[in-house]
């Protein structure tokens, strides 16, 4: 037994540090997205490694383990409000950020959480052909919309209250991919909005990775009052996503506010879902919210989001 609880500790040591590791193009990266579980399997197994009297090297990996995935989550971890509001910040934008899932029909879930938030953008993957025409309905509501549905995962919409500017339909790896980029104005600053839905690490990894490369050369020196978001098939954990982010100098709209997982919706615990649905803020805009939606009849749980401009 105590060979067991040693094989274990070791596992879960190397294990949490998969997120520091940078790996190929041609490895997947699917053992860094499960940091939080990593460090819930530690703190289990304390309490195991000191019922079998286990020797102190069992305890220094699970010490090891622990610090390595907590270092990861602490900066995603709620500690009461984000912040209090910041003067001269003008009101709030209200981002609703959903994968509705390519094979559902269930169309009513999604009107009645947009008829309930009442958000300023809806932005949305995987958009099929019925769920387009529910959204094109909207258009008394949202009468600038970019609409393009799809009968696989690559469908994709935009529906704004408010003007939409440099509409863009993009092909960032291959004639399937879809991003779609698109600028508004909210206080008198201009925000430029880039929304993807990048290949899985399991699918591709490497046209994932490529996605979040022309993603920065979207922006090209563009930095301050930018946002990235959408169903980005990575944990903030993995190496391809910090590299994104910090490229781009983005902020996730999480921190502080709680890891929030997006999916799967079936797994019946939330601490079991993973936070791959992200809005990514540049340096001038704050948020001030940030929170899951309920369960829409997809895979995912939809985001709600709400940002501020920072006025100079």
């Amino acid at each position: 037994m105590t060979t067991v609880v040693f094989l274990i500790a070791l596992l879960l040591f190397l294990a949490s540090l998969t997120p520091y590791i940078p790996l190929s193009r041609r490895a997947t990266d699917l053992p860094s997205h499960f940091s939080l579980q990593y460090l819930i399997g530690t703190v289990l197994m304390v309490p195991v490694a000191a019922s079998v009297y286990s020797m102190p090297n069992v305890y220094f990996l699970l010490a090891g383990a622990a610090l390595a995935s907590l270092a990861q989550l602490i900066g995603f971890m709620s500690f009461g409000s984000l912040h209090d509001p910041l003067e001269g910040d003008g009101p709030p934008l209200k981002i609703l950020q959903v994968n509705v899932l390519m094979t559902s029909t269930d169309t009513v879930k999604l009107k009645t959480l947009v008829d309930r938030e009442k958000p300023d953008l809806i932005v949305a993957c995987e958009v099929n052909g019925k769920f387009a025409l529910m959204l094109r309905d909207l258009n008394f509501e949202y009468p600038h919309q970019m609409l393009e549905p799809r009968d696989d995962r690559y469908g994709m919409a935009v529906l704004s209250r408010r003007p939409l500017e440099g509409q863009e339909y993009l092909s960032f790896a291959g004639k399937k991919s879809l991003a779609m980029g698109f600028r508004l104005r909210h206080e008198g600053r201009e925000i430029e909005f880039l929304s993807m839905h990048p290949q899985t690490p399991l699918r591709d990894i490497r046209a994932r990775n490529h996605e979040f490369a022309m993603a920065v050369k979207h922006f090209g020196k563009r930095r301050d009052s930018i946002v990235v978001l959408g169903d980005l098939n990575a944990t903030p954990y993995c190496h391809a996503y910090k590299k994104l982010v910090k490229t781009l100098g983005l902020k996730n709209a999480r921190e502080g506010q709680g890891l929030c997982g997006t999916f799967p919706v079936f797994l019946p615990l939330s601490i079991l879902h993973l936070p791959i649905d992200h809005v990514l803020t540049g340096a001038n805009l704050v948020v001030r919210e940030f929170r899951r939606g309920p369960d829409i009849g997809s895979d995912h749980f939809p985001t709600i989001t709400t940002l501020s401009v920072v006025n100079d």
